[in-house]
């Protein structure tokens, strides 16, 4: 049974830790960060942080895949947040090249 339980745990932290991945992507591809709100991230990121810690202390394998996941993600979400601010001036879009096709 509990071989069980821990493949639950595990398969739970699988799904927590890509539920992130699709939002990133679609950041970056679309080069806006318009639709991201920063305490969303901000705080997405804290829990994270307190969940790997509490995952590391006790030792508890599926918080600590999710917990690394999602703080890798909010990771990127920030730091990009920070490229575009940085580069462009404004933060909410990314200029987008168009190239006409022969």
């Amino acid at each position: 049974m509990s071989i069980i339980i821990e493949s639950i745990g595990i398969f739970g932290s699988c799904c927590i830790a890509l539920s992130l991945y699709p939002q990133t992507y679609k950041t970056i591809k679309t080069r806006s960060m318009k639709d991201i709100a920063i305490p969303f991230v901000l705080l997405t990121m804290t829990g994270a942080a307190s969940q790997l810690l509490y995952g590391f202390y006790n030792n508890v394998l599926p918080m600590i895949i999710a917990n690394v996941c999602v703080l890798l993600n909010t990771c990127i979400l920030l730091v990009y947040k920070f490229y575009l601010h940085t580069y462009i001036g404004d933060s909410s879009e990314l200029p987008v090249t168009i190239t006409a096709t022969p």
